[in-house]
């Protein structure tokens, strides 16, 4: 399984704005996760769909593996970047048990 593609949500929240984020798999399982909030929302789409080149092909049952990925592509490992959102996308990927 390998993760086919990544797609961002923004939706007008009553108190907030949200940016929910998609990930799909070649065999068409997807997850969902909430990534941004607070009047980044822009900023956040825009961090999703820079991380995206990086995940495409690799497999989102790695899940340190492709956390480290993603972090290392928002900034170095001694500053990362402002916008973190791997907590958003990684998760997004995986398969819950329950």
């Amino acid at each position: 399984m390998k993760i086919a593609d990544i797609k961002t949500f923004p939706c007008d929240g009553a108190f907030r704005d949200l940016v929910f984020v998609k990930v799909e798999t070649d065999p068409g399982l997807y997850g969902w996760r909430e990534a941004g909030g607070l009047g980044h929302e822009r900023a956040c789409e825009a961090t999703v769909r820079e991380i995206k080149t990086s995940c495409m092909g690799r497999d989102p049952g790695q899940i340190e593996p492709l956390w480290n990925t993603v972090y290392r592509a928002l900034g170095s490992p001694w500053k990362p970047s402002p916008v973190m959102q791997p907590t958003a996308t990684v998760p997004a990927g995986w398969r819950r048990p329950w």
